[in-house]
């Protein structure tokens, strides 16, 4: 039996992803998630023991970044289907922060 977890990505757009993430996220870890959604849009979401959020929505290009990181990578399988994930390699999210600022259009650019 699987145990999947529900968030909304897009209005109307729900991801369901295993809550092993979950469990890795209570051993010290945050786990990132990259996702496309049906209507385009490319989301990563980062997963905590409390849950998962969407903390970053754009393009192709997001995969592209998420596929490149340099960070400790792993698949979470189930029944449903596997979740490639990314682990931050710190405590606390200021590595995370640091790839997201990366990820902000410049201005006027």
């Amino acid at each position: 039996m699987t145990s999947r977890r529900i968030i909304q990505v897009c209005p109307g757009r729900e991801l369901a992803y295993p809550t092993a993430l979950e469990r890795l996220a209570r051993l010290g870890g945050t786990p990132l998630v990259c996702t496309e959604c049906g209507c385009g849009a490319t989301h990563l979401v980062a997963v905590s023991p409390e849950g998962a959020e969407v903390v970053a929505s754009g393009g192709s290009y997001l995969r592209a970044r998420f596929d490149l990181l340099g960070w400790p990578a792993g698949t979470v399988a189930d029944d449903e289907g596997a979740f490639r994930h990314h682990m931050v390699p710190a405590p606390g999210r200021s590595l995370l922060d640091g790839f997201l600022a990366l990820l902000s259009p410049v201005p006027g650019g």
